[in-house]
């Protein structure tokens, strides 16, 4: 047994890698959407962002085709210094130039996110992945809500670009290696592509309501609360966020991905409700708190868990762009809508609806986590028992 008494077996060394390279890979996307912001004119932003996005989703589905030719060891070295090397031209260029050098770093922060769950799989066994992804997720999503406050400039984006990328060497270095019996196959599982469809449908519904309706209930609160309340707001979902990805991590484990999907999309949609329900402090603080647990669950399940269940040794980049590229497919549209084009109650009541039928499609998907987990803990309890009974006997 691991480091921690539920099971886990991954080494320190291998999680604290995973969680570094996770951090890197949230903060280099929040930068380059920033610089992207600074580079572009006032009035091209929106479309910058949609371009960047989009380059980043076509980077993901190409590499999801070529990546097995990549050298990892190589590439975790390459791709900082290269990085590095780009962000360095910001100083020199201005205008069209020095946003050409946002659209050079995108692609690699791309590839980077398939090795990082590349990664993953390598270190991680089939009954372990969604604890370890709630765990990883607890402590990095709460620190990238932290960053994401902070004002970014040319200046500051490159230093923290060039420590972020230095640091990634650093642990290229010190990256764990493989044991023999890590390093076997985990499987050669197959699933019928309505299987993968009937999952996606959900995670493309609260993507696409996230940068929506989402944003449309969020704006109409913060035209109705003071600034400082509003922070507490936010402060209030990014611990929401920590918990719904360690709890669901854990009972996603326990109980199976499509009762732990279910909950999820419930709570969203009970949370959306009390927005609409009611016009209080303490209804909009628990639909932060909530919708937070929300965000986190599906972070833990649909970035990671889902797709890792579904995938394959052929497949497994094929799997995981899906899931990416649905995400920030759905941020292409996100500047395209309004920040307020209905009233509170009526975006809460659409997202709410929305969240209901989205858990339809669970109900017609077969369980896709490994039953060894479960099997294995009931075994332990029974063992236990018997050690009881033999020992009062």
């Amino acid at each position: 047994m691991g480091f921690l008494k539920s099971g886990i077996e991954i080494t320190k060394g291998k999680l604290a890698f995973l969680i570094y390279n996770l951090l890197f890979l949230l903060i280099s996307y929040f930068i380059i959407i920033s610089l992207g912001n600074i580079c572009s004119g006032i009035g091209n932003r929106w479309v910058v962002i949609i371009a960047l996005n989009l380059e980043i989703c076509i980077a993901i589905l190409i590499a999801s085709f070529i990546i097995g030719r990549i050298d990892k060891k190589k590439f975790w070295f390459i791709s900082p210094v290269t990085t590095i090397g780009l962000s360095a031209f910001l100083f020199l260029l201005n205008g069209t130039p020095r946003l050409a050098i946002v659209f050079a770093i995108a692609p690699i922060f791309a590839v980077s996110f398939l090795m990082f769950f590349q990664s993953f799989q390598d270190f991680t066994l089939t009954t372990e992945w969604a604890r370890i992804s709630g765990i990883i997720a607890f402590i990095t999503l709460p620190l990238v809500f932290i960053f994401e406050t902070l004002p970014v400039s040319i200046p500051i984006a490159f230093y923290f670009l060039a420590a972020i990328n230095i640091a990634a060497i650093f642990f290229a270095f010190l990256k764990p290696k493989l044991r023999n019996d890590q390093a076997a196959e985990k499987g050669e599982k197959t699933f019928e592509k309505r299987v993968m469809l009937l999952y996606l449908i959900p995670w493309i519904i609260f993507s696409m309501v996230n940068v929506t309706l989402a944003k449309n209930n969020s704006f109409c609160i913060v035209q109705q609360t003071s600034a400082s309340f509003y922070v507490f707001l936010e402060a209030l979902e990014a611990i929401g966020v920590s918990i719904g990805a360690i709890m669901i991590g854990f009972l996603a484990d326990f109980v199976g991905r499509r009762i732990t999907a279910a909950v999820a999309l419930t709570l969203y949609g009970v949370c959306s409700a009390l927005g609409g329900l009611f016009d209080s402090k303490w209804a909009f603080s628990l639909m932060f708190l909530i919708g937070g647990v929300s965000w986190g669950s599906f972070f833990v399940l649909f970035i990671f868990v889902i797709w890792s269940d579904l995938a394959n040794k052929e497949n497994w980049a094929k799997m995981y762009a899906l899931g990416l590229i649905t995400y920030f497919a759905s941020l292409c549209v996100s500047p395209l809508i309004p920040q307020a084009f209905l009233s509170l109650e009526t975006g809460s009541l659409v997202t709410c609806l929305l969240s209901f039928f989205a858990i339809v499609p669970i109900f017609a998907v077969p369980e896709i986590s490994s039953n060894d987990f479960i099997e294995n803990m009931r075994i332990k309890r029974h063992i236990d028992s018997l050690k009881k009974l033999r020992n009062q006997g």
